[in-house]
């Protein structure tokens, strides 16, 4: 309200109570922070500083947080120091660095160890606020664009999207951290560890009673083994520059695919690099016999490439559940509320397409019992099965046809590699009682060894669900 703005003008209530808390937190982590004079006294000056450096602006002015930092620096280690005076060499000659590059630094030097203030760029505009009519966007597009140069000069680390003022120590670790050369083929293998072995870790795809192995990949990288019939791909950020739907659609709909094109903007590459920059790092040293200071450092290192892996996955998440998903030369508009459900839909919008004769089978059978039943022409039997199936036994039967108008022999794992394949895609067992009903009707022969087999042999279920014979 009015009188409260009365009372603390050229200052923000809060800042009181924040200031406290700073000149707190510097005499806990700083060896020289530790003369600071306490209480009243040190909040008066910092207070009286501060004020009396915008005393010849206009009544709009306000009081930003940085210049409290002023009013502790000759307290402050000398490391810490040396850092500040460094940025600000930089700027005052213009080597990479702005002179609001080095108020942000001192901003993130004050509240570096507050922990319930989160250093990210809309915390640091209002506390970079410097007038009552300020643009904010103006000011945070600006804070933005020095955080960004003092990363890239190394004054400061990012974590996720907040920000820290980095000492003398830390930035040598950052910088080398930084400088670890790491393989884009790793990061794409880890992309597809927190997809395929996390978020969507089935190595079959139900779809009805039907399971069907599918191809894991990320970009051109295969997961595990290769089945060679259909595939799921995740397009990635690292990918080949984006083919637009054309170029999606073709390859969906010529090689049989499910395509997956993570939605851009989110730094789940990014987030990997960082992490795995670190612990390739840390691997490298032999960080028992360091001093334990810098052994500090890098066991603080070790919990922020943990972070960036989590913010990885949860980026990955949103890429998913905001992608463009290609299926069977068409774009899938798919549905569902969570990652298993959009890829379960354009899988079974592939399947689907893939797999035209699926549906030849109505029913199916569930044990060999069945099938002995169809052997022995068991009428329910064949009015649960062999009815409704009529038109994929009549595939079967012309099959078998063709194959003798050839002269070609064939063998009941040629079926059963047929049938399963595309444009089929049947259960092992549903193709053997098929087979299974006409031989009890003496439209096919089953020999094994050369010698004939009767429906009646004990042995013949277990003949006919041979894949490789």
């Amino acid at each position: 309200d009015a009188d409260n703005f009365v009372e603390t003008y050229p200052f923000v209530p809060y800042q009181f109570k924040l200031m406290q808390n700073v000149l707190v937190q510097i005499r806990k982590h700083g060896n020289s922070g530790k003369h600071l004079s306490g209480g009243e006294r040190s909040m008066l000056s910092g207070f009286q500083e501060a004020a009396q450096a915008i005393e010849d602006r206009d009544e709009n002015a306000l009081v930003p947080f940085y210049l409290f930092y002023d009013t502790v620096h000759t307290f402050l280690e000398g490391a810490i120091r040396r850092v500040i005076d460094r940025c600000q060499t930089a700027a005052d000659s213009r080597d990479g660095l702005e002179q609001q590059d080095v108020s942000v630094l001192k901003l993130l030097y004050l509240i570096r160890y507050v922990e319930d203030v989160k250093a990210n760029p809309d915390t640091i505009t209002t506390l970079m606020a410097d007038r009552i009519d300020v643009d904010k966007l103006a000011l945070r597009e600006a804070v933005q664009v020095s955080l960004d140069r003092l990363l890239s000069q190394n004054y400061i680390a990012r974590n996720g999207d907040t920000y820290a003022f980095l000492t003398d120590d830390e930035q040598d670790i950052a910088r080398e951290i930084r400088n670890t050369p790491v393989d884009s083929a790793n990061i794409t293998q880890a992309i597809a560890q927190i997809v395929f072995g996390d978020l969507y870790a089935f190595k079959k795809f139900r779809y009805d009673r039907y399971d069907f192995p599918f191809d894991q990949m990320v970009d051109d990288m295969l997961w595990g083994t290769s089945t060679g019939a259909v595939k799921l791909r995740l397009v990635t950020a690292s990918s080949e520059p984006d083919a637009g739907d054309s170029g999606f659609l073709m390859r969906s709909g010529s090689d049989n695919e499910a395509i997956v094109v993570l939605s851009d903007g989110l730094p789940y590459f990014e987030e990997l690099e960082s992490a795995m920059k670190i612990r390739k790092y840390v691997k490298g040293r032999n960080v028992a016999h360091l001093p334990e200071s810098i052994q500090s450092i890098i066991r603080g290192r070790q919990q922020q490439a943990g972070a960036f892996e989590q913010r990885a996955k949860e980026c990955i998440v949103q890429a998913i559940m905001n992608a463009r998903f290609y299926a069977a030369g068409e774009r899938i508009p798919a549905k569902g509320s969570n990652v298993k459900e959009k890829l379960d839909f354009v899988l079974s919008c592939l399947i689907e397409s893939v797999y035209k004769k699926l549906n030849l089978i109505h029913s199916s059978v569930d044990s060999d019992t069945d099938i002995f039943q169809l052997l022995a022409r068991d009428a329910q039997a064949e009015k649960r099965f062999a009815q409704p199936n009529a038109q994929a036994l009549a595939e079967i039967e012309q099959y078998l046809k063709t194959q003798e108008a050839l002269g070609l022999p064939t063998s009941m794992g040629d079926i059963q590699r047929r049938f399963q394949g595309i444009p089929y895609g049947w259960r092992e067992i549903d193709i053997a009682a098929l087979v299974a009903i006409l031989a009890a009707g003496q439209r096919v022969t089953v020999s094994y060894s050369g010698s004939s087999v009767q429906p009646g042999d004990q042995s013949l279920p277990d003949y006919l669900r041979r894949r490789n014979d």
